[in-house]
């Protein structure tokens, strides 16, 4: 069923419920309405007989409430009637009840003392509307009243005339009231009806151009947009419905000059994965080749060990010429510095597990720069250093810090190369809980863009087969292993200062 039958159907279910509704309030409404006019009417006629009905109370005598009642019944043409005293009991009635019987008021909640109660009942087979009017004043025997008028209007009911209406009349005022507020009902409610019609397809209207615009985005039409003419809800639809249309279709443009470089994003991504497992490779080669220079080591301590002692028993000897005793000492000197350089060497490439412990910074640098002293540094390169030996020592693995300040060191030195030499200035200073040590090179800068880029794993700026891209993202790790902080800064003067920053030892440690 379409979303307009719907509405339709639920404003005539609408409908009817409303014309249900009125028929049965205001058959209710009048029935009430004529109740009351008719038990009024009665009061007033009662009102013109009043002083009969008092002499009647007052003397106490039958025929006196009969003369008045049938009066009464002329003027109204009620069905009965009678007169009660304000004990309830009969004192005449124009039907079956005797005098001094007590009269029937279990419907009569409290007595009235001013205006008449009344209520519809049948007085064989016939509906009536029965009616309890109070005489209130009492009366002398002669008619006059005993209190003034001021005080009439105060006191009690000495009596109540008891009567039953005839609603023929009134049924048939009844229908024709209540069949023309059916029709003026019905009339309104079908001009209702259709005004609502009309007001739901104008609502409708837009949701099946909403509709119509679903249809040609599936299709792949987003060049299509819906009319917005109105400012509620439906126009606020409408036109989120438009913006999402187009940003539908800039989405389209994007993946579609996404797809046309997507062939060449794919090969710069293959050669970044080709050059990453080139650099991998390297990293193995450089892993082997560390394991070979471990063996080689051990296999020539041996032969210093040797030379140096055959050197030592040599100038033991005392028929030396000063000459020979000169050679003898430059060969122990050299050969004890070649052992000495196998040892840094094995300790460099040694894998073991890490060991803290209180380590000098200065001792660290030291030993590193006695590993790279043979021939490391070509020559116009100059290494100045500004490491105070009395600085206060950390706490961490000597091995791995050693390999950090040889991985910034190497780096500084091959970015030297190019320019034919250059100058290494390494500082350190202790600042508050921490030690920093700055390594400033000239030679050419890192472009901004790279300078966070150069820890990453297997990012490296030297040529092809130069540089594995590994040494600085391992630094960084063992520095932050160590809770310190690894940066670098390159500036247009043509330097470039890698910063070690690391946490001076505590007490705890």
């Amino acid at each position: 069923m379409k979303l307009y039958s719907k509405f339709l159907v639920f404003i005539l279910v609408l409908a009817g419920v409303a014309l249900w509704l009125s028929l049965a309030f205001s058959r209710k409404a009048v029935s009430d309405v004529i109740s009351v006019q008719i038990a009024n009417h009665a009061a007033l006629e009662a009102g013109e007989l009043l002083p009969g009905f008092r002499k009647a109370l007052a003397t106490g005598r039958e025929a006196d409430g009969l003369t008045v009642l049938r009066a009464f019944q002329q003027r109204t043409l009620v069905l009965y009637a009678g007169l009660l005293r304000h004990d309830r009991k009969m004192l005449a009635h124009t039907s079956v009840p005797p005098a001094g019987a007590p009269a029937d008021l279990g419907w009569v909640r409290r007595l009235p003392d001013r205006e008449p109660v009344y209520r519809r009942t049948v007085y064989k087979g016939e509906e009536v509307v029965e009616a309890l009017i109070p005489v209130r004043q009492a009366a002398d025997p002669s008619g006059g009243n005993l209190l003034p008028d001021g005080e009439a209007d105060k006191s009690p009911a000495e009596g109540f005339i008891w009567a039953g209406f005839s609603l023929a009349a009134a049924h048939r005022a009844e229908r024709t009231i209540v069949s023309k507020l059916l029709l003026t009902t019905a009339l309104i409610l079908l001009a209702a009806l259709i005004v609502s019609g009309f007001f739901v397809r104008l609502i409708l209207r837009p949701v099946g151009l909403l509709q119509e615009g679903m249809r040609k985005a599936r299709e792949g039409d987003l060049a299509w947009e819906v009319k917005v003419t109105s400012r509620d809800e439906i126009g606020r639809l409408a036109r989120f419905f438009n913006e999402l249309l187009r940003d539908l279709k800039n989405k389209k443009n994007v993946i579609e000059v996404y797809q046309q470089t997507l062939e060449q994003k794919v090969e710069k991504r293959t050669r970044q994965l080709e050059d990453s497992q080139e650099r991998l490779v390297q990293a193995s080669k450089m892993a082997v080749v560390g394991q070979l220079v471990s063996g080689v080591a051990h296999e020539l301590n041996n032969p210093l060990a040797g030379i140096m002692g055959y050197a030592q028993i040599m100038l033991k000897d005392s028929g030396l010429s000063a000459q020979q005793r000169e050679d003898l000492e430059v060969i122990l000197l050299q050969a004890r510095r070649c052992k000495e350089f196998i040892q840094h060497l094995l300790l460099f490439s040694r894998k073991r597990e890490s060991v803290r412990e209180t380590v000098s910074v200065h001792d660290l640098l030291a030993g590193v720069m006695k590993l790279l002293s043979l021939d490391f540094f070509p020559p116009g390169m100059e290494v100045l250093q500004d490491v105070p030996r009395e600085l206060p020592p950390v706490f961490g693995d000597a091995a791995q810090l050693q390999q950090v300040f040889f991985n910034i060191i190497a780096n500084a030195r091959d970015a030297m190369v190019p320019a034919g030499g250059g100058r290494l200035q390494i500082r350190a200073a202790a600042d508050g809980n921490r030690i920093v040590l700055k390594f400033t090179n000239t030679g050419p800068v890192i472009p901004e863009g790279n300078l966070d880029r150069i820890f990453e794993p297997f990012f490296t700026t030297k040529p092809k087969g130069k540089g594995t891209g590994i040494g600085l993202s391992i630094s960084r790790e063992i520095v932050e292993n160590h809770k310190g902080r690894l940066s670098a800064e390159s500036g247009p003067g043509g330097e470039t200062t890698f910063t070690v920053e690391l946490p001076v030892k505590n007490e705890n440690q």
